[in-house]
């Protein structure tokens, strides 16, 4: 009686070893696929996006360089916030200073971003010379 028993739990255990194989193999194969299928999906896409939205890109590129050459005039923004260079008797210390700005803005002196009202000695801390 125990033979049969034997014989049907050794069956039972190598059809369920066979199916988890068999699946194991499946969920392999399966996955290559999509592997596959995103690798070439995501190359097309990108290829796809590249020639639609370049030209685009390029050309939104170019107007904002035509607005931004013409958007600035040196001159205009000189009758607005005129510069004012540093003398001996005003800002001594700023003369020839990399960091000096000298404009006026709402009747205002910006002397430079580090002391905006200019520095009270003739020998400012902070003082580069003006690159060339």
């Amino acid at each position: 009686m125990e033979d049969w028993q034997k014989e049907f739990w050794l069956i039972l255990e190598t059809a369920t070893k066979e199916v988890e194989h068999f699946f194991t193999d499946v969920g392999q194969v399966i996955e290559e696929f999509f592997e596959q299928v995103q690798d070439e999906i995501s190359a097309d896409f990108e290829e796809l996006v590249e020639e639609l939205f370049a030209p685009l890109v390029d050309s939104y590129l170019e107007q904002e360089n035509i607005i931004a050459e013409n958007f600035y005039d040196e001159e205009a923004d000189l009758l607005i916030n005129p510069k004012l260079e540093p003398s001996a008797e005003h800002h001594p210390a700023c003369i020839g200073c990399h960091h000096y700005h000298g404009r006026l803005y709402a009747g205002n002196l910006l002397v430079c971003g580090m002391h905006p009202y200019g520095w009270d000695d003739e020998h400012c801390p902070d003082w580069q010379a003006l690159q060339q």
